[in-house]
């Protein structure tokens, strides 16, 4: 869990403030009747689930930090030390079980270690998974990634999307910024810019 959380939190530190609403405002304004449109929307809706991710990311953290808490107060089980049978010791048991006679085991106290660790490693399993709950954890978590799935599925419909027009492309630019420099999209920038023309010394998307 902790590789997958970590990535995924990078999201929430790497994009600089930006003047979100002009920013918006003046490429919707420049594009307001191209295909790029949809872009813009999707942009739109991506910022608007950036805020509640920044909400959602806050609130899990808080629950893993809980429960960090409480694993310093509640370590888990450790087996106790146990007496550890002699090979002549295990070879004389072998030959009286054979013999049918009856003799005490050599590995009677690690048996009853092991039993002894097993309840409490599943009391305390019990009252960890109790702790997550109470603390929201697993309920967090599964906000916050689905929001981070519902940022990346608009992502990736902006990836299908080809930019009409250099505002269009912008567009594309502050989507990779805002979804972790995601390489696909990155990609789509780079097939769309490979489309430009240029008629009367003015570039255009074809």
């Amino acid at each position: 869990m902790t590789t997958t959380k970590t990535s995924r939190r990078a999201i929430m530190a790497g994009v600089a403030a930006m003047p979100i609403a002009a920013i918006v405002a003046k490429s919707a304004r420049a594009s307001a009747h191209s295909a790029d449109r949809k872009l813009f929307a999707i942009e739109t809706e991506v910022r608007d689930l950036k805020a509640k991710v920044h909400a959602a990311c806050d609130l899990h953290t808080e629950s893993e930090e809980a429960m960090a808490a409480w694993a310093s107060r509640n370590p888990r089980p450790k087996m106790r030390e146990t007496y550890q049978a002699k090979e002549r010791e295990v070879d004389d048991f072998i030959r009286a079980l054979l013999a049918k006679v009856k003799m005490p085991d050599p590995n009677a106290d690690l048996k009853a270690a092991m039993a002894e660790h097993e309840q409490a490693l599943t009391k305390w399993s019990n009252r960890r998974r109790a702790a997550e709950a109470n603390c929201r954890l697993d309920e967090r978590e599964a906000a916050f990634n689905e929001l981070l799935d519902q940022m990346s599925a608009l992502c990736e419909q902006a990836e299908k999307i080809p930019a009409t027009t250099i505002e269009g492309l912008k567009c594309k630019a502050r989507l990779v910024e805002l979804n972790d420099h995601e390489p696909c999209l990155a990609l789509s920038i780079a097939n769309d810019l490979l489309t430009f023309q240029v008629e009367d010394g003015e570039a255009t998307l074809q």
